[in-house]
């Protein structure tokens, strides 16, 4: 897991822990937002008084961690000390800001207990809680950011009598998605979803049954399953690739 990664994993964990009120689509907006900052105040904090050449010297070596660890203990020492207590006073400073600004964000939301009984509140919260680029009288786009990477697209779609949530990935083949699929599946990293020209499908609850953590949950594991998808899809050079 990459630097960037890392960091925005553990910041997220720890501003959804602190606070639980806020909507997904802003949890992850802050998320990033927080992540790239405390990456630069430690970067700050690390070279505050070095000289231009360390800096130089460093940044030669920053991408081999074992040097980069190895130049750190030799050049500042209690790095080690210092970094988390730079990641916990911006995380700390961030949900007091939040916290100031909207004291709900604090308490937590049940979720599980808001029906979802018709297309129009299932709209309503779709473009509260994520953030949605293309909406009509059957279909909502969503627009899912993940760190270091272009947002995937994925939509949720109003049937007869069910909703589905797909992730289409334009000319790559059933089989190949499959393969993909089962990859991911195989490694943990992807959920039971159907395949079928060429898109992940998660059928969602009934309408009249559905809620908002059941809608969640199926966004949430048709996000996963397609990022892992595409990974699998990219270490086989002779699969076709989506572009997401």
């Amino acid at each position: 897991m990459s630097v960037d990664d890392l960091t925005f994993t553990l910041t997220s964990d720890h501003l959804s822990k602190h606070l639980p009120g806020l909507a997904p689509a802003v949890l992850t907006e802050l998320s990033l937002l927080t992540a790239d900052h405390i990456i630069d105040r430690v970067g700050a904090a690390l070279s505050e008084g070095m000289s231009d050449t360390h800096l130089e010297e460093f940044d030669a070596i920053s991408g081999d961690h074992d040097d980069a660890t190895a130049w750190l203990e030799q050049m500042r020492p209690g790095y080690r000390e210092l970094t988390p207590q730079v990641v916990d006073a911006e995380l700390e400073k961030t949900v007091r800001a939040v916290l100031s600004n909207d004291p709900e964000a604090g308490r937590p939301l049940d979720t599980t207990a808001l029906p979802l009984p018709d297309w129009d509140s299932i709209v309503n919260t779709l473009n509260g809680r994520y953030s949605t680029e293309d909406t009509n009288d059957h279909r909502v786009i969503l627009a899912l950011q993940h760190p270091g990477r272009r947002p995937l697209h994925l939509g949720v779609a109003a049937r007869e009598w069910w909703l589905e949530v797909f992730c289409s990935f334009g000319n790559v083949s059933d089989a190949h998605l499959t393969a993909a699929c089962r990859t991911a599946l195989t490694a943990g990293r992807a959920g039971i979803v159907a395949i079928e020209d060429s898109m992940i499908i998660r059928f969602a609850q009934p309408s009249a049954g559905l809620t908002v953590h059941g809608l969640d949950a199926a966004i949430s594991e048709v996000f996963t399953t397609a990022r892992a998808a595409i990974d699998a899809l990219q270490s086989t050079p002779a699969a076709s690739r989506s572009d997401n």
